[in-house]
């Protein structure tokens, strides 16, 4: 059971009076803004029977009818929900209740930004980050758009604002920032577009159900992507010579600790450094075993993998552990920067670690695109096959030994 009521938050700073809204259910509270705001005249102070402290009530009446349409419309929208109410917790249901204003509208941008903040919530900073930029350029072109109204003529005009040299703001330190910004070419505009149909899927699936169809609009029916042709990877012949160069190298500090983490990696068939900083792995039997954080959601199995632990990793997983990267780095995203800053000069960057096992895998030792993908802890559930057949690790330790028999 959801209930939802009004209540006054007194703005010190210009002696106003906001009206808010406390939307309780399952026994947790969480607080709506709203746009209404009024002076010490149209509020009623009355003394709370038997205390010093007093309730605030909406004296005015046409601000009070004002705020009991606004009730009356999340509560009917809350009523619309019916049996699924029951499934949401009260974090879903603000945001359903953020992004209605009236019935049809989907405020889209609105929406945009809590699903960023759901990804903070639940540590998805890479995703949010990807998506954070995305939205930048959507409110440089427009402040506020119903979902419905995100069709295929405003992305076509959405895209040409994208195409042109503009001048934006953006707050530095609390100061306004005038930045010069440079038109995207093809492949700047399909990622944005991208994020936009990836964000508006998500809003069509938060409204609409088989019985209500919110949001109508099919903006990427009809609206052409641009062509997006990834780069080909040639393979680097000499790639195992400069692994072990790097490897080999005298460094210190900061690059010492990046070429570590990347040996690391490598040895442990291009572990992410996410799961490295997470530490969520458990080492048993000579394996390390963890669930890859960034397909962990996406998979049944929550992306579980199992990777032997080969000498030359032992060293560094005991130097590196993680008490040492908590106390070393305050978070992950700390410790990705500081890995980034360390690979500089390298010729690799961090993540070459992976897509270098990779290539070793596949172009050196011939393995099959299937034994490295496995080894790569990618798992097409769609397939049949993979529904039904167990993990067999040994094949990853026949890549991963494979591969390592070439530098080792």
């Amino acid at each position: 059971m959801a209930t939802i009521n009004y209540y006054l938050s007194f703005k010190k700073y210009d002696s106003t009076y906001g009206v808010k809204y406390l939307l309780i259910h399952n026994r947790t509270k969480k607080h709506l803004s709203s746009s209404i705001f009024l002076v010490t005249s149209q509020v009623k102070k009355t003394k709370k029977r038997g205390s010093d402290s007093y309730d605030f009530s909406i004296k005015d009446t046409q601000v009070l009818d004002k705020v009991n349409a606004e009730l009356a419309e999340y509560r009917r929208k809350i009523g619309e929900i019916g049996p699924r109410l029951a499934m949401l917790d009260v974090e879903d249901l603000k945001t359903m209740l953020n992004t209605v204003e009236h019935s049809g509208y989907v405020d889209f941008i609105r929406f945009y930004r809590e699903y960023l903040e759901r990804l903070l919530a639940d540590g998805k900073v890479g995703t949010h980050r990807t998506l954070r930029s995305p939205l930048n350029h959507l409110t440089d072109f427009i402040k506020t758009v119903n979902a419905n109204d995100v069709d295929s003529v405003f992305l076509k005009e959405f895209e040409a604002h994208l195409r042109k040299e503009k001048t934006i703001t953006r707050s530095n330190h609390g100061k306004a920032e005038h930045i010069v910004k440079s038109s995207l070419d093809d492949p700047g505009v399909f990622k944005v577009m991208e994020a936009i149909r990836n964000i508006h899927n998500k809003c069509k699936e938060a409204y609409n159900s088989e019985r209500n169809t919110v949001i109508t609009s099919e903006p990427f029916k009809y609206y052409k992507m641009p062509k997006y042709k990834m780069k080909r990877k040639d393979m680097d012949k000499d790639i195992v010579q400069k692994i072990i160069a790097f490897r080999d190298a005298q460094l210190d500090g900061r690059k010492a600790l990046a070429r570590d983490i990347f040996m690391l990696s490598f040895y442990l068939c291009g572990m992410n450094a996410k799961d490295m900083y997470d530490g969520k792995y458990i080492i048993k039997d000579g394996r390390l075993e963890y669930e890859r954080a960034k397909t962990a959601g996406r998979r049944s199995d929550n992306a579980f993998i199992s990777v032997n632990v080969p000498d030359v990793a032992i060293s560094l997983l005991e130097t590196y552990n993680v008490a040492f990267l908590h106390r070393r780095f305050a978070n992950h995203e700390g410790f990705k920067q500081a890995l980034s800053s360390g690979m500089k000069g390298s010729g690799f960057t961090f993540y070459n670690a992976r897509d270098s096992f990779a290539s070793i895998a596949v172009n050196i030792c011939k393995f099959n695109h299937n034994m490295v993908e496995s080894a790569l802890n990618h798992f097409d559930e769609s397939k049949v096959i993979n529904r039904y057949a167990a993990r067999d690790w040994s094949i990853i330790d026949e890549v991963q030994e494979g591969v390592l028999s070439k530098i080792i």
